[in-house]
């Protein structure tokens, strides 16, 4: 009997094991992933479901070879003016924020005293005139002799130096324009006394604007006199156009730059100077360049690489790039015109993916 009930006892154990294995198996197999078919695997592998993607057509593009810096506006004269004499203001003549031509009188200083040594000076200019010439005719009948003459002579000069001396003393007493320009704000008033270190207004020719702007000297060679180039400033947005007209014949040893100034016509005088610029340099222009979206690139340890579409799969290329600007990169070896090149989706793609295109766009 003892015999009988250890075999059913082992007969219900291995009824159990059994039956535990069977429900094991099923709920494997209730639960495992279902496939999709043969050949399709998930993202890592180069089946599964097609991604959609962005797609960009590589073909020949104007490309501009350009530096990018920035530069400060100057005006295309400017000058602060000054008495060139010691003295107290008589007239102001002229209207803040107005223009006035070259020449025109600006300040009077006052003169008095000058103007009354003038007009002894020029007794005294009439007297030895009168003298020299008497002294000339008693000369010529050898009533005086040349050395009588010559000492006549000499007081002539003399007096006639000091008249012009004076009258330079008072020509310095009137501050003239020196160019047609915008006269600034007035800094003195009628009655104010002045020296050479006081200023009195400031003036500027904003006929035309000048661009000065420094460029890296590994350009220096590639920057000239005629070169194009456009600027903006932050109070005119705009884009406006300007000519390189003049270039520092030397390099900056503290900032390893090379200086330029461009030249700009101001006609509605709206640009000041002093005004911060962004300032483009033109280099050279190319119309066949290969140039890509900057999304579609993907940075590597060894460099660029892109996915280009190849028989409806993602290929991974490696690439080399050239110029390159916020919105768009040059490719100058890995690619060939008419290629597909993928432009989003990156992150998801592996290589040998299949891919379906959404959508061709421009750079």
């Amino acid at each position: 009997m003892k015999i009988i009930r250890k075999r059913k006892m082992r007969f219900w154990i291995w009824g159990a094991g059994i039956l535990l294995v069977l429900l094991l198996i099923i709920n494997k197999v209730i639960h495992a992933p279902e496939k999709s078919g043969p050949g399709r695997t998930g993202p890592g592998g180069g089946g599964g479901q097609a991604l959609s993607v962005d797609a960009f057509i590589v073909k020949p593009l104007p490309l501009i070879d350009r530096i990018e810096t920035t530069g400060t506006l100057l005006a295309e004269e400017s000058v602060d003016l000054r008495s060139e004499t010691s003295g107290r203001i008589d007239r102001i003549l002229f209207r803040e924020g107005s223009r006035v031509k070259k020449g025109e009188l600006l300040v009077k200083i006052e003169d008095d005293h000058l103007q009354a040594n003038l007009l002894k000076l020029q007794s005294h200019e009439k007297l030895a005139e009168d003298k020299e010439y008497r002294q000339k005719q008693m000369l010529q009948t050898g009533a005086a002799s040349q050395q009588e003459y010559d000492a006549v002579l000499n007081e002539l000069n003399a007096a006639r130096a000091d008249r012009k001396f004076v009258e330079a003393q008072i020509k310095f007493t009137e501050i003239r324009a020196p160019f047609d320009g915008t006269i600034g704000l007035r800094l003195v008033s009628e009655g104010a006394f002045v020296n050479s270190n006081t200023p009195i207004a400031s003036l500027q020719n904003l006929a035309t604007i000048k661009i000065e702007f420094s460029v890296p000297e590994t350009f220096s060679n590639r920057v000239q006199t005629g070169s194009g180039i456009r600027f903006n400033t932050p109070g005119h947005p705009s884009w406006r156009e300007a000519r390189i007209y003049a270039v520092e014949p030397k390099i900056d040893e503290a900032t390893r730059t090379m200086r330029l100034r461009a030249r700009c016509a101001n006609p509605n005088r709206d640009i000041l100077p002093g005004a911060f610029a962004d300032v483009e340099v033109n280099l050279r222009k190319m119309t066949d360049a290969m140039v890509l979206p900057s999304q579609a690139l993907v940075p590597g340890a060894t460099g660029s690489k892109a996915f280009v579409l190849r028989r409806g799969r993602a290929v991974y290329l490696d690439v080399e790039t050239g110029l390159r600007d916020s919105l768009t990169v040059q490719v100058t070896r890995g690619l060939a015109f008419g290629d597909t090149v993928l432009v989003s989706g990156l992150m998801q793609l592996r290589p040998e993916a299949p891919v379906r295109i959404r959508e061709v766009i421009n750079p």
